[in-house]
């Protein structure tokens, strides 16, 4: 395919795609009734009060647990930052990898991005799992 049947295909298709924008656009601004949907959407209203929980008091020796999904978030990211660091400084200032086109480092990066938010979460959880840890044994928090 040559530079100019290109242009005209890509034309053809950004025109295609504007003129059934704006078709659907006119069909949701005319004044036709839209579909009859209840108010409830389909969910059944409830009619009595959920039973509400009783706060416990937090000891004062116990761990506190709720800081966890702050730390596990600010972990997350900075696996995914450091991560991120690591994988695009690899791909693109190695002088071993010159020599590889750029598309394939991009794609790789990316690719390497979805296992960067695997080991993330995983982090996070790690130290959700660490942070929830009652105390030691024998009964002594302390110790």
């Amino acid at each position: 395919m040559d530079h100019y049947s290109r242009l005209i295909g890509l034309v053809f298709v950004v025109a295609w795609t504007i003129f059934r924008l704006v078709r659907y656009l006119k069909a949701g601004a005319s004044g036709r009734p839209s579909p009859a949907v209840p108010a409830s959407a389909g969910m059944i209203p409830q009619t009595a009060e959920p039973p509400s929980t009783l706060a416990t008091p937090a000891s004062p020796i116990e761990p506190a647990s709720a800081g966890s999904g702050f730390v596990g978030a600010l972990l997350a990211v900075l696996v995914l930052l450091v991560g991120n660091a690591v994988v695009w400084t690899c791909l693109f200032l190695l002088p071993q990898l010159d020599a590889l086109p750029v598309m394939p480092r991009l794609v790789a990066g990316v690719l390497a991005n979805f296992y960067l938010l695997y080991l993330a979460r995983g982090a996070a959880a790690w130290i959700r799992r660490r942070s929830d840890q009652g105390p030691p044994e024998g009964g002594n928090p302390i110790s």
